[in-house]
């Protein structure tokens, strides 16, 4: 699967999501990792879940919430870039967290290697600091 953890940022697709982030500026990136979050049967493949999940982890960061485990470049990009989400980036992501959690490729994985409620939780943390 690419992962070392159960983190968001325990990964390498959503480090080199971080790594594009970076050099951006405004909110464009994450709308768009959001909106590839696709309203479909059979749910968003893997990379598309991570991305989406790392967006989410930025937005909440955005919000004033970030997560302890926010990674490096993500924290900077948020401190350069303080504005704050607007309420339709914040249901963008609170719609990834929702079908990502539910119907995903990412969660099949999680759920294959029995730690899929360890994930859960991380998802929900997200999903509670974008409340």
């Amino acid at each position: 699967m690419g992962a070392w953890g159960y983190g968001i940022f325990d990964n390498d697709t959503a480090l080199d999501w971080v790594g594009a982030l970076e050099p951006t500026k405004g909110t464009d990136f994450l709308h768009k990792a959001l909106d590839a979050v696709p309203d479909k049967v059979g749910g968003p493949d893997a990379d598309v879940c991570s991305n989406g999940l790392a967006a989410a982890e930025v937005v909440a960061a955005l919000k004033g919430a970030p997560s302890e485990s926010l990674a490096e470049e993500a924290s900077a990009w948020v401190k350069a870039n303080s504005e704050a989400p607007t309420p339709e980036l914040i249901a963008k992501a609170q719609r990834a967290c929702r079908l990502i959690k539910t119907d995903s490729e990412l969660r099949d994985l999680w759920d294959e290697v029995e730690e899929l409620a360890t994930w859960l939780a991380a998802v929900e943390d997200i999903e509670r600091r974008l409340a």
